[in-house]
């Protein structure tokens, strides 16, 4: 059971288009993940969506064994036959975030694999300087 204020913030800006265009999120497979209810993407820019996580994500999936993302997969061909933990999503259309990169360094990743915070926080935030990271 996700902890309904957990989100978690992954550092990975192909993920952040796959979660806007086809509603999913492929990452290695059985990565470990905090039990959460929504995840939002770091990209250089920052963070500007929020996503409800549906359902537990799920291990062992080859997404070129899914007919329904056809499309997902002629646009990330190189992940197709791996096996990879998907999530499935869908788009809080109710938050909208302008959390920008106040890094001095712009390029340098502030999040390299996962991290966790509140969806409160999130929500306050204005740059990555000002969520309290659990």
């Amino acid at each position: 059971m996700s902890d309904q204020n957990v989100i978690v913030v992954a550092g990975n800006e192909e993920a952040a288009e796959a979660a806007l265009r086809f509603g999913v999120y492929f990452c290695q497979n059985e990565r470990s993940f905090r039990p959460s209810k929504f995840i939002a993407f770091y990209k250089s820019q920052g963070i500007t969506n929020v996503f409800e996580i549906l359902e537990e994500p799920e291990d062992h999936i080859k997404s070129e064994n899914l007919s329904h993302l056809a499309d997902y997969n002629k646009a990330y061909p190189e992940n197709i036959s791996k096996n990879r933990k998907m999530f499935k999503l869908k788009k809080v259309e109710s938050i909208t975030l302008k959390i920008e990169n106040d890094a001095e360094d712009k390029r340098q990743d502030a999040i390299l694999n996962q991290r966790y915070t509140t969806l409160s926080s999130l929500v306050l935030a204005k740059s990555m300087s000002d969520i309290s990271w659990l």
